[in-house]
């Protein structure tokens, strides 16, 4: 599977409190969503969510109940 294209023009945009560097710190951040083309998705996959700095799971599980429907 290769991305083959993705379009500059912003989908959404998903907010979300990211923990800061101290105990108990947090900031609001934004994650940029942007449509993309694959060559082929692997059997039984409808979709795909790529994103180079997604490191928190509740992040990711947050992406995904977000671009339902998209």
């Amino acid at each position: 599977m290769r991305i083959t294209s993705i379009e500059s023009k912003r989908l959404a945009e998903i907010r979300y409190l990211n923990a800061g560097r101290g105990p108990g710190d947090f900031y609001n951040d934004v994650v940029p969503v942007h449509r993309g083309f694959v060559d082929a998705l692997p059997e039984g996959n409808s979709a795909i969510v790529v994103t180079p700095t997604c490191k928190d799971v509740r992040l990711s599980r947050r992406l995904a109940d977000n671009l339902r429907g998209f």
